[in-house]
Parts: structure tokens; C-alpha cells; sequence
């Protein structure tokens, strides 16, 4: 974007002006890292912030980003004005590095929103500016929970620091991993298609058994927010902590499928049913029992041949579905987790039956 020329001066006026009045609580976080508290910049820190930044504008308006970059940069070390960090970050939007224009954009906005009675109007226009670059990326608020004190979170390759966890992160479109580590050890993973403009939310937590808490260890062997007793690895009670997440015993998920194919052969059959019966009685209609045999009526007798036939493999389908789905699904639940040899299921054509160890 290319200033006009007679806006360019009142600009610079207006960013520099409020770098002469700066007290000790200028220092804001830098790109990059921190920076400490620093008494009021002499003249010549001034001058120097001034210079920089007078060059970074007229590279700026010239398109030449990278080497205007360089110069908000050399007036932001001099002087940490909101302004000069605002102008990094549209340097970064133009470079096409949408996803650290995103984070300079939000640090400019925590620095803004600190010394907002100077740089309310600077804060306001990274914000906005931050929402225009979030949609080319997808960005992901990662939920952590049963982390101990050496957990770590990454999202493909990159470490996500602690201070991150719970907050957006912009991610550029495409399939990346995030992963949840206790002491080294992947304890948790979801794989993230991401598209720009997504905005999601997910939820790291340990899965059972993944040695997050040695087995049967005592109170305080787990880590926050798993409760004093940590987790059973065995899946049983946490013994003070949250109760632990199962998944659904295999058993009743082929249960429930089972009886959603018995709910289809019952709809099935009333379908089939109900046309049978009204082709049944299209015909007693065109050709009485006193009057038959009837001739031309071959094609309709067929027909409702055929829908009885759907209508009787249909209540034999609903009959078998449900009943062997309500079996496994009772089985599932009686099941013992000390029984050496699961129930197996074996089903055919016309056949259905469990066997096993009760």
C-alpha cells in the first residue's frame, strides 16, 4: 500500500512524536523474545529510532519490503515504539509470511493494549489488519489436559510453549500432527486437515494406558489435573482424580450394528408388507375368487410375489438384527475384564450366534 506523498510526513510525525515523551515502562516484548525494562531513550536513541524508521517508510511505499523490514527493525531496537512493531508486521503480510505477520500482529496489540492512552489507535489497526491476515492460515486452540510438569505439546515438528496451551495458534492450511509427550513418550495425537479460515478447537489428553502414572501408584503420582490417584491403566476407578475415558467395548459396537440392520429389515418388511397387501387387493378387486381363474393378470401376481418375498426377508432380518444386537450389547456389559477369551461372534446368511465364556 502506497502513501500519498503529503501523508507520509504527518505519519512519521505522528509515530515518532510519542517516542520523545516515553517513560521506563516503554520496554514491551520485542520480536523475538523480551525485552527488559529500560529507563527514558536519550536524544540519541531518539534520533537514531527516528532516522530508521523515516527510511523503512519511504522503503515501504516503494514495495521494497524485505529491506524496509530490516529498517522498522533497526528503529524498534532503538526505540520499542508500537508503531515501528506494527509496520514489522505488515512487512511480514507482504513478504507472503502470513503466519508471522499473525504473531507480530498480536504482539503489537499486547503492547498497545499497555500504553493503550498513546497507542489505542495502533492497537485497533493490528487487530484488525491480524483478522484480514488469520483468513489465509487456519488457526488452533489447543486444550491440554492430565499434563505433568515435563509434558510438551508439538504440532508437527515445533515445539508449542506452555504459555500457547489454551491459546490461538495460526497454522498454515494443510495435515499436520499435534501430539501430547509425558516424559518423552507420545501419550496422545490428533491428525489436523486444516483449510484457510479454519478455526478449531482440540482437546490433548492422555488415552489409557499410555503410562502417563505408574499402575496402581498412590497419591500424587499423577499430574495435574488427573486427580491424586492418577489413572488405572487397567481402566478402573482413579481413586480420587477424574474418572477416566473408555472406549466402547467392540462387542457392543457390533451390538449396535447388528441392530440397526435388524430396525432396517423391520422397516423392510412393513414397506414390503404394506405393498404386498395392496397389490393383493388390486387383484381380489379385478378378479374374484368366483371368477377365477383370470387371464392378463400374470405380470401383478409376479409383482406381489416379489413383495411378499422383500416382506418375509425383511422380518427375518428384523428378528435376527435385534435380537442378536440386544445379545451383544447385553454381553458387552457382562463382560469380565479378567476373562482370558472374548465372546466371538459368528453370523452368515439365516445365522447368527455368540460364543464364548460367560
Amino acid at each position: 500500500m502506497r502513501h500519498a506523498a503529503w501523508k507520509r510526513p504527518l505519519l512519521l510525525a505522528v509515530t515518532i512524536a510519542p517516542l520523545v515523551g516515553l517513560c521506563p515502562a516503554l520496554a514491551n516484548a520485542q520480536p523475538g523474545g523480551a525485552r527488559p525494562a529500560a529507563a527514558e531513550p536519550d536524544d540519541a536513541s531518539v534520533k537514531k529510532a527516528t532516522a530508521a524508521f523515516k527510511k523503512g517508510d519511504e522503503l515501504f511505499g516503494k514495495k521494497k519490503y524485505a529491506l524496509a523490514l530490516e529498517a522498522f527493525k533497526e528503529s524498534y531496537a532503538a526505540v520499542p515504539s508500537p508503531n515501528s512493531h506494527l509496520y514489522i508486521a505488515r512487512c511480514l503480510r507482504e513478504l507472503g509470511d502470513a503466519r508471522a505477520a499473525y504473531l507480530e500482529f498480536t504482539k503489537v496489540m499486547d503492547e498497545a493494549e499497555a500504553r493503550k492512552d498513546k497507542y489505542g489507535a495502533t492497537g485497533d489497526s493490528a487487530k484488525i489488519e491480524r483478522d484480514k491476515v488469520s483468513a489465509k492460515l487456519a488457526v488452533v486452540t489447543i486444550s491440554v489436559t492430565g499434563a505433568g510438569p515435563n509434558s510438551t505439546v508439538h504440532i508437527g515438528t515445533e515445539l508449542v510453549p506452555r504459555d500457547q496451551w489454551e491459546k490461538p495458534i495460526p497454522l498454515p492450511a494443510g495435515t499436520v500432527d499435534a501430539t501430547l509427550e509425558n516424559n518423552g513418550q507420545q501419550v496422545a495425537k490428533q491428525t489436523l486437515n486444516l483449510s484457510a479460515g479454519d478455526k478449531k478447537t482440540i482437546s490433548l489428553e492422555p488415552s489409557l494406558g499410555s503410562g502417563v502414572n505408574p499402575p496402581g501408584g498412590g497419591p500424587g503420582t499423577g499430574g495435574p489435573g488427573l486427580g491424586a490417584g492418577g489413572s488405572d491403566p487397567g481402566g478402573g476407578d482413579t481413586g480420587g482424580g477424574g474418572t477416566p475415558k473408555s472406549k466402547m467395548p467392540p462387542l457392543r459396537i457390533a451390538g449396535i450394528a447388528l441392530g440397526g440392520v435388524g430396525v432396517f429389515g423391520f422397516g423392510m418388511f412393513a414397506i414390503a408388507g404394506a405393498m404386498s397387501k395392496s397389490t393383493y387387493s388390486d387383484l381380489e378387486s379385478r378378479c374374484p375368487v368366483a371368477m377365477r381363474p383370470c387371464s392378463g393378470l400374470s405380470d401383478d401376481i409376479s409383482k406381489g410375489k416379489s413383495q411378499q418375498t422383500a416382506a418375509n426377508v425383511g422380518l427375518v432380518m428384523g428378528i435376527v438384527g435385534v435380537a442378536g444386537g440386544a445379545t451383544l450389547i447385553a454381553l458387552s456389559f457382562r463382560k469380565s475384564k479378567a476373562d482370558p477369551k472374548p465372546a466371538e461372534v459368528m453370523i452368515s446368511p439365516g445365522y447368527a450366534s455368540v460364543k464364548g465364556r460367560f
